[in-house]
């Protein structure tokens, strides 16, 4: 771990007030101001970052993929919980500088959340003005092939926004604000949202290198153990031997980056087993099952086939595959 401090959601609110350039968002965010403004201003948030060249990595899987419980759900991140023994872990699929189009016109994935969870606004801001807290804002250094994911915890989302009848990505920002209006949900009291924060690499062109998919696989590991390590560190004396660690996953680099679906479902299925999660939960949005089915299945296969699950091993077999980078959505 690099770093690990508290927000105040009040000093957040005080210090950063969030106003979104675009005139939906700030309509959405209108909409929602008694949800922001009535949740407890003595809640607290946890900030921390980790770092890949600093994690141990395992170089064996012990035991089964059967040992991961893995569940497929239709659409997008409803933000619902596992239960009360859970601590469930939703994904920002980032970019370097976290949530750097927050203030844009564009509703991806990463400014979606912003809008659902508007702290994260104030956060990034936060992280832009404390000189201390700068060089924290980043989730990878590709320079030197460093991951750096950060984990937000116990993060208020005030809406849900449905983004299924047109709303999604560039559309957004020409929308009717009725249309807008009829799409929002707002949530009062806030839930609570558990993030890890991680970007894949750019889109790159012909077959992966061993270089992208040990770069991929050690970033998702290095995110979903320190997802574990913080839920349990966040439990009560009593349950830290029983809590149990959910991950939420999606096509991650697969939109605006073109990755290739199978691959970064397989290695994202790999690194959960290798970082000893309880459970995963992939949400098959626009893509749908046929490429998590696929992931699946080759993960199954490397492992049956790899002798004494060497990790090692088992990514210099995916090389060997050749998979192909897809093409960007654009979005």
């Amino acid at each position: 771990m690099q770093i690990r401090t508290k927000f105040s959601l009040l000093g957040l609110s005080q210090t950063h007030p969030v106003f979104f350039r675009s005139p939906n968002k700030q309509y959405v965010l209108n909409m929602c101001k008694d949800a922001v403004e009535g949740y407890s201003k003595d809640h607290e948030i946890v900030f921390s970052r980790w770092s890949s060249v600093n994690t141990d990595f395992p170089q064996q899987f012990s035991g089964p993929l059967s040992n991961l419980e893995i569940e497929a759900q239709k659409g997008f991140f409803p933000y619902d919980s596992s239960g009360d023994d859970a601590c469930d872990w939703w994904p920002n699929f980032a970019h370097s500088h976290l949530f750097v189009a927050w203030n844009s016109d564009l509703l991806a994935q990463d400014e979606l959340q912003v809008c659902e969870h508007p702290v994260l606004a104030s956060i990034q801001m936060e992280l832009q003005h404390n000189k201390q807290l700068t060089p924290h804002s980043f989730t990878a250094d590709r320079e030197v092939n460093k991951a750096t994911p950060i984990l937000i915890k116990n993060v208020p989302r005030v809406c849900a926004i449905d983004t299924s009848k047109g709303l999604y990505g560039n559309a957004f920002a020409h929308a009717d604000p009725m249309d807008v209006k009829m799409s929002t949900k707002i949530l009062n009291p806030p839930t609570i949202s558990n993030l890890y924060c991680i970007e894949a690499p750019p889109g790159g062109y012909g077959a992966y290198s061993k270089r992208d998919i040990v770069d991929i696989f050690k970033t998702a590991y290095t995110a979903f153990r320190a997802c574990k390590e913080e839920t349990i560190l966040g439990a009560p004396e009593d349950a830290k031997d029983s809590v149990r660690t959910v991950i939420r996953l999606g096509y991650w680099g697969c939109g605006a980056y073109g990755g290739n679906t199978t691959l970064m479902v397989a290695l994202q299925l790999l690194a959960a087993h290798l970082a000893g999660v309880n459970k995963v939960v992939f949400h098959l949005a626009r893509e749908g099952p046929k490429p998590f089915a696929a992931g699946k299945e080759l993960c199954q296969t490397l492992l049956d086939k790899t002798p004494n699950g060497g990790v090692e091993d088992m990514l210099t077999q995916i090389e060997s595959m050749k998979f192909k980078w897809g093409t960007s959505t654009g979005e």
